[in-house]
């Protein structure tokens, strides 16, 4: 799709890589616990801390955690890097993944 929207525009030069950042702390994130927080019937910061409180490295994301690896992608550091997903995620995925895996095992009968 960013391929077509560039249009004739040269993109031999160019080296995607999207960021996907976890829980992240910010003023939307205030907003969502307050509407989830209705929604669930529990009082304000309780729904945003359910969420954090499964985050493996058990706090939530700064805007400056989801920088770092843009500033590393935007430096010369990463100039052989390309088409790689970086999942700055707190170890979400990790843990999805840990928890399908013993899922799995069990009930294919492998532990």
């Amino acid at each position: 799709m960013l391929l077509n929207a560039l249009g004739g525009f040269p993109v031999s030069f160019l080296r995607l890589m999207p960021i996907a950042p976890g829980i992240v702390g910010t003023g939307m994130s205030d907003r969502i616990d307050a509407g989830m927080a209705e929604y669930k019937g529990l009082k304000p910061g309780k729904a945003w801390q359910e969420q954090v409180d499964n985050i493996p490295l058990e706090r939530s994301q700064t805007p400056e955690d989801v920088a770092n690896p843009v500033s590393h992608l935007a430096s010369e550091d990463s100039n052989y890097m390309a088409g790689q997903a970086i999942n700055n995620d707190d170890g979400i995925e990790v843990l999805r993944f840990s928890n399908f895996y013993r899922v799995s095992t069990v009930l294919l009968g492998i532990l």
